[in-house]
């Protein structure tokens, strides 16, 4: 009888050990197919994270099966749920939702929601250096400058002490937009916007002053009925705002080149909720998000310039491109007029902006005194 029971002790040991073992190479074919290796015998409960969305879910356009539009957001959750296997799940819920976007500072700080994705220069007013850390005009033209000079000059670092204040962890996401100024007026050049009133976002109200125009601050989804009703002459967004917020039926032009700037956006973090996670979360989290980004940003300008092309086929919008001896005039009064004034904002500002300069002017782009 005791032989018996040992037989069968053995017996079931065996089958265990070959549950196991399948699992694990379940899970590594999973993995080479693409799909997380998640199968396990006994996995914990995943921890569950919500994140509030900048934007509306829009579906995709053209020929990307992707959700480009919403890459920022219900991307990044859905890929960082695939990066630690489904241990981290994140529901993303819909703008404004759980408090009004531009008070994400305090809301996440607070833990309101676990993340979220934000403009920076919503709260430049509580903090002034996002208008240098969310890309002032003309400085980059790639998102992958703006990825440099956070990562391998010292801005993160500089930026994280800021959020550290509100006990936040930050994400940069430099966006490769086609930045530009969508008019109801014809614009060959930075003169034609003289006296135009224009949208603005973040650092642009002194750079539309440099160049003769009258800034105004409109809500992205007001931008359609003020240009509609002529309260608006133009808008600075980018180019999907034509058909994220329609402004293709309203607008006649767009000036497309050169780019006005690289918008730097975040993932802003609960330092609570990221300190409870499993230290290899976390840092997988950090390292392997700029890659993501750094990925759909530049996948991203291709569906700017689909939306460009489509609303000149459908609905006659011009595009503009100044010329060389424009985009070098306003850069001069950029390096002039628009940079010193953010740079006032504080003395950080101030160390940012030379911390910026430095960058460009080791990458070639910048000759001027830092």
């Amino acid at each position: 009888m005791k032989k018996e029971t040992t037989v069968k002790t053995v017996e079931k040991r065996s089958r265990r050990g070959f549950l196991k073992k399948a699992a694990v190479v379940a899970g590594g074919a999973a993995g080479v197919m693409g799909f997380p290796g998640v199968m396990r015998l006994s996995a914990a409960a995943p921890i569950k994270w919500r994140m509030q969305a900048i934007m509306p879910l829009v579906p995709t356009m053209g020929h990307w099966k992707e959700i480009l539009n919403n890459q920022d957001d219900y991307g990044w959750a859905r890929y960082i749920g695939q990066l630690t296997e489904g241990r981290l799940k994140i529901d993303v819920i819909a703008p404004d939702s759980a408090y009004p976007g531009v008070e994400a500072l305090t809301n996440i700080g607070a833990g309101v929601v676990e993340c979220c994705q934000v403009m920076p220069g919503w709260y430049a007013g509580k903090i002034p250096e996002a208008y240098i850390a969310s890309g002032l005009p003309f400085t980059w033209k790639t998102c992958f400058e703006a990825s440099d000079c956070y990562y391998n000059f010292g801005l993160y670092e500089r930026m994280q002490k800021i959020y550290d204040k509100y006990n936040i962890i930050h994400i940069p996401i430099p966006t490769q937009e086609v930045e530009g100024l969508i008019t109801r007026f014809p614009c060959k050049s930075y003169k034609d916007v003289k006296n135009k009133k224009i949208r603005i976002w973040g650092p642009f109200g002194k750079f539309v002053e440099a160049i003769g125009g009258n800034p105004m601050t409109v809500a992205f989804g007001d931008q359609y009925m003020a240009m509609k009703l002529g309260t608006l002459d133009g808008c600075l967004t980018g180019a999907v705002g034509l058909e994220q917020a329609k402004l293709k039926e309203v607008a006649t032009g767009m000036v497309v080149d050169p780019n006005f700037s690289v918008p730097v956006k975040a993932v802003l973090i609960n330092k609570n909720a990221f300190n409870k996670l499993p230290k290899d979360m976390q840092e997988a989290i950090l390292r392997e998000s700029r890659h993501y980004f750094d990925t759909t940003s530049g996948i991203a300008q291709l569906q700017h310039r689909y939306v460009i092309a489509q609303a000149a086929k459908t609905h006659g919008l011009v595009p503009y491109t100044w010329s060389v001896e424009d985009e070098a005039e306003v850069q001069a009064l950029c390096e002039k007029t628009v940079w010193p004034f953010y740079a006032s904002k504080s003395p950080e500002c101030a160390n940012m902006l030379k911390l910026v300069l430095s960058h460009l002017k080791t990458i070639g782009r910048y000759n001027g005194k830092v």
